[in-house]
């Protein structure tokens, strides 16, 4: 536990100090302390992704070098882009919703997509009501 409640906590706590989060350095220490504490004595629990793929490549290196990981916002491109190694930008939200459109396509990319997100331990619905005829 105390492995994997270092591995999360410290990758948040040092993805808030790269985006300026914090004040200063004591101020990150004094987060990363009391979140880890919150953890350890369960007044709080993240959701499964977080705890299956937060912190694997930021501690560990898991995923360099084996394909392309989920996608994320670039704050500097403005865009989605995918990521070039797995876990990364870990998948930390448990649940997705996804639309559907008519063609075979678009439901191979529904089939696609929820493989990814299954990949990365989360769940997804679809909005079977989109655009997908139900005759």
């Amino acid at each position: 536990m105390r492995q994997l409640i270092h591995r999360v906590t410290r990758t948040i706590t040092d993805c808030g100090i790269a985006d300026g989060y914090f004040a200063d350095a004591e101020a990150a220490e004094v987060f990363y302390d009391e979140l880890t504490w919150l953890c350890v004595n369960q007044h709080g629990a993240f959701n499964s992704p977080v705890w299956f793929n937060v912190g694997l490549y930021h501690q560990y290196g898991v995923g360099k070098g084996a394909g392309a990981g989920n996608y994320f916002y670039n704050r500097e491109t403005g865009k989605a882009e995918r990521a070039a190694s797995q876990y990364e930008y870990p998948q930390g939200s448990a649940c997705f919703i996804q639309s559907v459109g008519d063609t075979m396509e678009d439901i191979m990319r529904l089939a696609t997509s929820e493989a990814m997100l299954f990949k990365y331990g989360s769940g997804t619905g679809t909005d079977l009501t989109s655009k997908l005829r139900t005759w």
